[in-house]
């Protein structure tokens, strides 16, 4: 996640994370990503009551979809977590984490 591109600010994100105890909203792991509950590609919307923290995992594997409501949307992760083909699909890619930022990039960049 580009968080320039979504206009998500380091002092908003770290809020989140704070408020979220950085604990994954969907698996009670490890939160080191923010997540928009209603995607930003559907609402260019960065409101604290749209964001919550999660790990790199849970975060990739909505990708874009919308969900009726929350309850539908951890649902339909933590199936897919439980999911073999999901987990080796993510381990396969070669990509790294900014220890600054906690952003995924490709393996390579400097």
């Amino acid at each position: 996640m580009n968080t320039r591109q979504r206009g998500l600010t380091p002092e908003l994100r770290n809020k989140i994370l704070e408020r979220d105890y950085f604990v994954c909203a969907y698996c009670n792991g490890e939160a080191t990503v923010i997540d928009h509950i209603i995607p930003w590609s559907y609402t260019h919307c960065n409101n604290e009551d749209n964001l919550v923290s999660s790990c790199v995992i849970c975060n990739s594997l909505v990708s874009n979809f919308v969900f009726d409501t929350f309850y539908y949307k951890k649902r339909f992760i933590l199936e897919r977590r439980n999911t073999g083909r999901w987990l080796k699909r993510l381990s396969v890619r070669k990509s790294s984490i900014c220890i600054n930022c906690r952003d995924m990039f490709p393996e390579g960049i400097k």
